[in-house]
C-alpha cells in the first residue's frame, strides 16, 4: 500500500485545534492538498488515532469523494443537525473500509465507538416526540453495525430500543441493511450509498423539515480530488 506522504507528495502536518467537533479529524489543505491531521488536544494525538486518521487520508488519495455540505438559506436552521448526521455516517462507511486494517495491525479501532455507545443510557430517552438526540444516535448506531457487531454492545442496543429508543435503533438497521445493499468498496458508488442512507434518516414522513433536503444536490470534481457538493 503506498503511503500517504507518497500519495500526496508532501510531508503530513500535524495541528491541535480545539475547535473541531470531534477528537481528530484528517483533511487536505484546499490551497496545494496537503494532508493534515488536527487533534483537538496534544493528547489525543495517540498512534492508533494517528493511524486512524492516515486511513481516511489513504481514501482520499484513493479517489474516494471530498464532500462540502453546502447548506441552502430555507435549511439553515438544520444545518448542525444534517452536518452531524451526515459526518458520523460517512466517517461509518469509511470505518468498515479500513477497521480490518487496523485489527490486523494489532489496534483495537472500535474503542471509542464501544465508549460513546455505553455512554448513553436508557434513562437519557427523556420525554416523548422525535429529537435531534435521535438521529444523531440513530447515525452513531450505523457505525456500531458497521464497525462489527459486538455481543455487549447488541445487548445494550437491546436495552436501549426497549427503554424508548425505539426509532434510533430500528431506523439505524435500516439504514445499515441499505449501505450493506448498495456498497460503498470502491469510489463510485460511495456517494451515493451515503445519500440514500441519509434519505433513510432523513424520513419525510417523521421529520417534514427536511423532506426535500438534497433535491438541489449537485456533484462536480476538481483536478486532483474527487470532490462532491452536498447541496441540502
Amino acid at each position: 500500500m503506498i503511503t500517504v506522504e507518497a500519495a500526496y507528495g508532501r510531508k503530513v502536518l500535524s495541528v491541535v485545534n480545539q475547535d473541531i467537533p470531534e477528537h481528530a479529524a484528517a483533511r487536505l489543505d484546499r490551497k496545494d492538498d496537503t494532508p493534515i491531521i488536527e487533534f483537538r488536544t496534544q493528547n489525543d494525538a495517540d498512534e492508533p488515532t494517528i493511524f486512524h486518521e492516515l486511513c481516511h487520508l489513504q481514501l482520499l488519495a484513493r479517489g474516494y469523494p471530498l464532500y462540502n455540505l453546502v447548506i441552502s438559506p430555507q435549511m439553515q436552521a438544520h444545518s448542525q443537525m444534517i452536518d452531524r448526521v451526515y459526518s458520523r455516517v460517512r466517517a461509518a462507511m469509511q470505518h468498515a473500509l479500513f477497521f480490518p486494517t487496523m485489527r490486523a495491525q494489532g489496534f483495537d479501532p472500535a474503542i471509542k465507538i464501544r465508549l460513546a455507545i455505553a455512554d448513553i443510557c436508557p434513562s437519557q430517552r427523556g420525554s416523548r416526540g422525535l429529537k435531534e438526540a435521535d438521529l444523531v444516535f440513530a447515525a452513531d448506531l450505523i457505525g456500531t453495525h458497521l464497525a462489527g457487531d459486538e455481543e455487549a454492545l447488541i445487548q445494550h442496543i437491546a436495552a436501549l430500543r426497549d427503554a424508548g429508543w425505539t426509532w434510533s435503533v430500528e431506523t439505524a438497521k435500516k439504514a445499515y441493511n441499505f449501505i450493506q445493499q448498495n456498497g460503498f468498496d470502491e469510489p463510485r458508488r460511495e456517494a451515493a450509498t451515503l445519500v440514500g442512507a441519509l434519505d433513510v434518516l432523513f424520513d419525510g414522513q417523521r421529520r417534514p423539515m427536511l423532506r426535500n433536503w438534497r433535491e438541489n444536490m449537485q456533484m462536480r470534481s476538481t483536478y486532483s480530488l474527487n470532490e462532491v457538493d452536498l447541496v441540502v
